[in-house]
């Protein structure tokens, strides 16, 4: 019943025809690509598109039929002999079932492929270990957006790569101070152990995130720090002085439990302006938060009361105006709940996503952190300067 409803709409509704056609367009494309890296072994070029293909056998898939239709785009009839002597239903049956074992399951595990640790992905390390063993007398040619920040991060304190990694950070670093771009932002890094765990090691994702923000931030006020994620944050300056101590710096945070005080966030941020005497082009822009904790969840307060955001934010534009500044001078909050896809949505002063992925990273840093359906839409992927030469 339900894949005749959907064959109706599809066969009675253009508007709906014309973009399921699209979606499995897009999925069909993607997976291809994908499906050509992972032969090449550029397993950290591939992208999330297969975790979000419905299954075969998923709600999802016996409301949109996009998993069938996937197949087919991927497996036409033409493609084989044997897929033209039989029925239209088996010929279904028979690329639904490649699709699953040729595409998804090789791309998913290849995704979750780890190494010994059961952390960090070995093509990361591959990688690190080829730049550093791949150019003699010590000069390396190191592809500046070759790696996610999570990735370099979770390296920062290996034995065999750390070096290579420091040095693949600030290629990175530097790439992006060229192109101007993430320069007025700050982020709060939840690094708590209980809410952070996690196969994709969402802390290092939280920790890399937070570090570039800082590094990119600019002084008298912002540049190398970051707030904890706590009911009484604090902004601290980072210490360290290489990649590997100043990871450890964020990591020893005090962030304690799900929940975060983000009127106490402004706080900090207003203290520190009136502080430095800050001019109102000089307030930093935006917030980022970097947690799996559901925003419902980390606003709530202690008495775990349902928070009225409006009102907060009515009440955190007053005292920023009682000092002086209007409103356009009030930080915007970028929450960011990297472990579960959510919807983009907006309210005064306050932008919701969630997800992570390498796509999604690529789209935040490529938009100088604006992330909304129109920007995944439209985005076209960034442009980092190739090659970055850095002297061991």
């Amino acid at each position: 019943m339900a894949k005749k409803k959907v064959v109706e709409r599809y066969e009675g509704d253009q508007n709906y025809q014309f973009l399921h056609e699209r979606v499995s367009d897009l999925f069909a494309e993607k997976l291809k690509s994908d499906t050509e890296k992972l032969k090449k072994q550029d397993i950290h070029e591939i992208s999330s598109t297969s975790y979000f293909c419905p299954s075969i056998d998923s709600s999802m898939e016996r409301a949109t039929l996009l998993c069938e239709s996937v197949a087919r785009k991927i497996f036409p009839r033409e493609s084989s002999p044997e897929y033209q002597v039989v029925s239209e239903a088996r010929y279904a049956y028979r690329v639904r079932d490649r699709l699953r074992k040729e595409v998804l399951v090789p791309l998913i595990n290849a995704l979750d492929y780890f190494d010994d640790s059961g952390t960090k992905p070995c093509a990361v390390k591959k990688y690190l270990e080829d730049v550093k063993g791949g150019h003699g007398g010590g000069k390396c040619n190191i592809a500046a957006g070759a790696l996610l920040r999570n990735d370099i991060v979770g390296y920062a304190d290996d034995v065999d790569v750390g070096q290579v990694a420091e040095l693949q950070w600030k290629a990175m670093v530097m790439g992006f101070k060229k192109q101007g771009k993430l320069n007025n932002c700050l982020a709060v890094c939840d690094v708590s152990s209980s809410s952070m765990a996690g196969i994709q090691n969402y802390m290092d994702v939280s920790v890399g995130l937070g570090l570039l923000l800082s590094q990119l931030s600019e002084d008298p006020c912002w540049k190398g720090k970051v707030i904890s994620f706590s009911l009484n944050p604090e902004l601290h300056l980072v210490g360290g002085d290489d990649l590997k101590s100043k990871c450890e710096f964020v990591r020893r945070m005090d962030c304690g439990g799900s929940k975060i005080d983000l009127h106490k966030v402004f706080d900090l941020i207003l203290e520190a302006a009136v502080k430095g005497n800050l001019k109102a082009e000089q307030m930093v822009k935006k917030v980022f938060v970097f947690t799996n904790t559901c925003f419902e969840v980390a606003n709530s307060g202690n008495d775990n009361k349902k928070s009225c955001w409006e009102s907060d934010y009515k009440a955190i534009r007053r005292k920023f105006k009682e000092k002086g500044y209007e409103e356009n001078a009030v930080p915007e909050i970028v929450y960011w709940k990297l472990d579960m896809l959510v919807v983009p949505r907006r309210r005064p002063g306050l932008a919701i996503f969630g997800g992570f992925s390498a796509d999604l990273l690529k789209l935040f840093l490529d938009n100088d952190g604006q992330v909304s359906p129109y920007h995944v839409m439209e985005w076209k992927q960034p442009s980092l300067p190739n090659t970055i030469k850095i002297w061991a």
